[in-house]
């Protein structure tokens, strides 16, 4: 039986989507050109590909044009709210504590992130408590 095709962007698929979102709409040949020297493909593995991402609703072309310019359907927020979800979701079981628990315990994050993580929980508290942030794990005492 045939595996059920994914809404979500394959790797492959978000780094052609990156080139779109740098470099806007553009031609195959000239998203090619960016991947080209990283992944070591043809053109015509390029093409099939976008080829395939337009099938999934990713991409879009208006087939009148010559070269066909191909340009991303949803911005480079929505399919990082739709990844985040569907990993929150089908990994974490909707767990979000979970999720940034593991995010926050890899090696590959840094003060900065740690920080900024903490300003982004922060302001999501005070849309939800008026204005009273969580500051390592509690309300802060109002003064």
């Amino acid at each position: 039986m045939p595996r059920k095709r994914s809404s979500q962007p394959t790797e492959v698929e978000m780094e052609i989507l990156r080139v779109l979102w740098d470099r806007g709409p553009s031609s195959v040949r000239e998203v090619h050109e960016v991947l080209g020297d990283r992944k070591g493909t043809g053109l015509s593995t390029t093409l099939k590909m976008m080829q395939v991402m337009t099938g999934k609703g990713l991409l879009m072309r208006d087939p009148r044009d010559r070269p066909q310019i191909y340009s991303p359907t949803r911005s480079e927020e929505e399919i990082q709210r739709g990844v985040v979800l569907h990993v929150l979701d089908r990994v974490f079981g909707g767990s979000l504590s979970g999720m940034l628990t593991r995010a926050l315990e890899s090696e590959q994050v840094g003060e900065e992130e740690i920080t900024r993580t903490m300003e982004v929980l922060n302001e999501s508290q005070r849309r939800f408590k008026k204005d009273k942030p969580i500051i390592a794990g509690r309300e802060a005492v109002d003064d």
